[in-house]
């Protein structure tokens, strides 16, 4: 592949996202976006990722006006499915919003890439890891559940 494939994004909260992103490879349909390399400077890291040329899902909700329903359901399979992927490595992705999901490509029949892992949470194992795992509040404060934000009583959400 020539780098014109790829997308080079320079990344600060290094070690979640790229780990996650390492880690993750979905045989049946990649849902999850594509590391290819990673690169490290003194205080930065570099990651060499697939180019998804698409936009963001926000991006085509704001242009098309709305979705049909099978337009929203086969987007929202794709979530799913990528995201049940995650969890069955013991990865919950905790900021699945439209700006985190990316179009492969500009057109209808494109698959959902799920990108941007810095929140994410890891299960460890063995022990009583499960007690430990994602007690921290995080996200996005316009997507987060207002029942979360209210069991807070956090205003710096």
């Amino acid at each position: 592949m020539s780098l014109c494939h790829f997308n080079c994004l320079v990344v600060n909260y290094v070690n979640v996202n790229c780990l996650i992103c390492l880690r993750v490879y979905y045989v049946y349909v990649c849902l999850i976006i594509d590391v290819f390399q990673v690169f490290e400077s003194v205080d930065k890291l570099y990651m060499v990722v697939e180019l998804a040329t698409g936009g963001e899902l926000f991006e085509r909700i704001v242009t098309r006006g709305s979705f049909t329903e099978p337009d929203a359901v086969r987007v929202l399979r794709m979530v799913m499915e990528g995201a049940g992927y995650l969890h069955s490595l013991g990865i919950a992705h905790r900021d699945l919003k439209p700006e985190n999901l990316l179009y492969y490509h500009p057109g209808a029949d494109s698959k959902i890439l799920i990108t941007d892992f810095g929140l994410s949470a890891v299960r460890k194992t063995g022990g009583d890891s499960l007690t430990a795992f994602m007690q921290t509040v995080c996200g996005t404060a316009e997507y987060i559940a207002p029942e979360v934000k209210t069991i807070c009583n956090d205003s710096s959400i």
